[in-house]
């Protein structure tokens, strides 16, 4: 009885290899995450691409409608008095890496 306690509490809770805070995964997840709306399931749905409104649970695969967002870069007019600032690299979405944040986010909850 005494080892089966010592066991619960000497576990190391378990990180997750691809939480490397500096790699597009990681970041792209935190991006989707910052940027998501709670679904009916109880989970988050985010969003389905770099411009829109349309978000996606990470469940239940429900589509839903949403605030309109912009994770892509920002289109500067020049003629415009209020320009906005571009945008750092941690703030743009890489398509490239939406399905491994898809599954890091899946597996996070």
């Amino acid at each position: 009885m005494i080892k089966k306690i010592q066991s619960i509490f000497s576990r190391k809770p378990k990180r997750m290899a691809t939480e490397d805070f500096s790699s597009p995964t990681f970041i792209n997840a935190k991006i989707l995450e910052a940027h998501a709306v709670n679904c009916g399931c109880g989970y988050i749905a985010i969003p389905t691409g770099e411009k829109g409104n349309t978000y996606k649970c990470v469940k239940c695969n429900e589509s839903a409608n949403g605030p309109k967002y912009n994770l892509g870069k920002r289109v500067i007019h020049y003629e415009a008095s209020s320009n906005p600032l571009p945008k750092s690299p941690n703030e743009l979405l890489n398509m490239d890496f939406y399905d491994d944040a898809v599954e890091l986010l899946k597996h996070k909850r």
